[in-house]
């Protein structure tokens, strides 16, 4: 099995919507490397691929946000909103 079809099927064990290895992580920008949270190492044994850790990282998405998030006048569309709880997570 290929490194990004278990990185998929990751997903759902994890539940969540986006999973990034360390090796994309580490060709982001560190702008964009703020966005994402760390979640895990593992190591892929199977088919001789390399045992090596990875980590994988996620990007917190919100489906199902029953708050009134109000947003500032002068916000671009996908530029990030920071929720208030999230303000003061230590990546």
């Amino acid at each position: 099995m290929r490194i990004v079809q278990r990185i998929e099927d990751l997903c759902e064990y994890y539940d969540m919507q986006i999973l990034l290895s360390e090796s994309v992580y580490n060709l982001m920008s560190l702008k964009a490397r703020h966005t994402l949270r760390k979640i895990d190492v593992i190591t892929m044994k199977e088919n001789n691929q390399s045992k090596d850790p990875i980590g994988l990282y996620t990007f917190d998405l919100s489906f199902n946000n029953n708050e009134d998030t109000t947003l500032e006048e002068d916000h671009m569309m996908g530029e990030l909103i920071k929720l208030q709880q999230y303000e003061n997570i230590n990546i």
